[in-house]
């Protein structure tokens, strides 16, 4: 499965992803709008019509109006005439008691506010307008006549309009319920919470989608790079051999044993390498195995490193490990020997593999912390580039040494150290430094040898 084909994937599941949230986020902001309607007619049909049932004097009104007819004075004053109509009006300054029982069918926790003003107010002859008080060119400064002194911004305008032989009057009401967004947000709660929940789970399955097949992607690049490794791994000592298999019985024709005795250790050589390749492939499947169970025991560390280093010895004659005793003789550590053997092994190859064109030096120290018994095994090699640090330790990874070449091998040595010391409870750390070597520790269970 090749990238280009996997990211497509994944750009068009991250964008359903999207699409899904925004077509879920319009439905909720339709269904929010279709709420706060829904609650509009709940809450203000009750209220208009309690406003327009309300009776006034009407009597009263036609009496004033007559008095404006037949006065000399051309501009009434207006407070005057605002003291006049709130005593004809006198009916709306209790308008509060009623609006409250409207409201209480709504909700009982609704905060109101309102305010009753007057914006025009003709008084007429016929077709003729004889006075005129108006105040719809100044917005919420109408002539005030109960209620709030202030006109709330929010407020909702109720209009009515009174109209006789000889006036005309437009009387307003203001009303505004402080709260009634908190009211319709808690009537959507369920409906938040349902969003909530859809967006993640269909969030937590895309995401899983995603991440499946990535890994998928990976396992694929792991399969080619593993099948082309054990391929470059076994072809080329397998060439070695039956080229000196060839050699082998040409000269023995020719009777030269020095030569013969110097091919046939080469052909040693890759035998072991195969081996030790093999070795490895099925130990990583060993360890892996959840039904493997270590056997553990407490052992001289001195005592298993050494016939640890002996036995390498034997396949690396040429190679030298320096041990530093610390605190290695007087230390025991919990380990599986055999297993143990395996992690060792693996990192002194490393170690020598990657040691560059000078003289290996190994170097192998012991320390005892407490409980925590601390290996570290340093060479002196080309080190690591710092790019694959974080992940030297990933099943059949290969990362480039600190000249920028690539190294025969698996990926899979430093992978089954840590798999080893993860079945002996303990740690793997490595520090490494281009140019100057790196420095593997193992961290497991140690005491003092009593």
């Amino acid at each position: 499965m090749k990238i280009r084909k996997v990211l497509p994937v994944t750009l068009f599941l991250i964008a359903s992803t999207m699409l899904f949230g925004g077509l879920l986020g319009y439905l909720t902001h339709t269904l929010y709008q279709l709420r706060k309607d829904k609650l509009e007619r709940e809450l203000f049909g009750p209220v208009s019509e309690t406003f327009f049932a309300i009776q006034f004097n009407a009597t009263g009104l036609e009496e004033y109006a007559s008095e404006i007819t037949v006065s000399s004075q051309k501009s009434p004053d207006e407070q005057a005439v605002m003291s006049r109509l709130s005593s004809v009006f006198k009916a709306y300054a209790n308008i509060d008691e009623k609006l409250k029982e409207a409201l209480t069918g709504f909700d009982p926790t609704a905060e109101m506010h309102w305010t009753v003003t007057i914006s025009r107010f003709e008084v007429r002859q016929g077709d003729r307008i004889l006075r005129m008080i108006q105040r719809m060119d100044k917005p919420r400064k109408e002539m005030i006549l109960f209620g709030d002194s202030t006109i709330q911004p929010e407020a909702r305008k109720f209009q009515f309009y009174k109209m006789g032989a000889s006036y005309y009057c437009q009387i307003n009401l203001y009303l505004s319920v402080t709260n009634f967004y908190s009211i319709l947000r808690k009537g959507m709660v369920p409906v938040f919470i349902m969003d909530a929940i859809l967006v993640l789970l269909f969030g937590i399955g895309m995401g899983f989608s995603i991440r499946t097949l990535w890994v998928q992607h990976r396992i694929h690049e792991l399969q080619v790079d593993f099948l082309n490794g054990v391929s470059h791994e076994f072809n080329t000592p397998l060439a070695a051999i039956k080229l000196g298999s060839q050699t082998i019985i040409k000269l023995d024709r020719e009777q030269n044993p020095g030569k013969i005795r110097e091919i046939a250790g080469r052909i040693l050589s890759q035998e072991e390498y195969l081996k030790k390749t093999v070795d490895q492939i099925l130990n990583a499947a060993i360890s892996e195995d959840p039904r493997v169970s270590v056997e553990r025991s407490w052992v001289s560390a001195y005592n298993l490193l050494d016939e640890i280093c002996k036995n390498w010895y034997q396949t690396n004659p040429k190679e030298s490990v320096t041990i530093h005793k610390g605190e290695i003789e007087n230390a025991l550590i919990f380990v599986d020997p055999q297993f143990f053997n395996v992690a060792i092994h693996n990192l002194l190859d490393n170690a020598v593999r990657y040691v560059g064109q000078h003289q290996p030096v190994i170097e192998i120290r012991g320390t005892l912390n407490k409980n925590r018994y601390l290996l570290s095994i340093k060479d002196n090699g080309s080190g690591i580039q710092k790019k694959d640090l974080r992940h030297i330790f990933r099943k059949f990874y290969r990362g480039n040494v600190a000249t920028g070449q690539k190294k025969r091998g698996l990926g899979l040595g430093l992978y089954l150290v840590r798999l080893i010391l993860h079945l002996h409870e303990g740690s793997v750390k490595i520090k490494s430094v281009p140019g100057e070597g790196t420095e593997i520790i193992l961290e497991i269970r140690g005491k003092h040898e009593k």
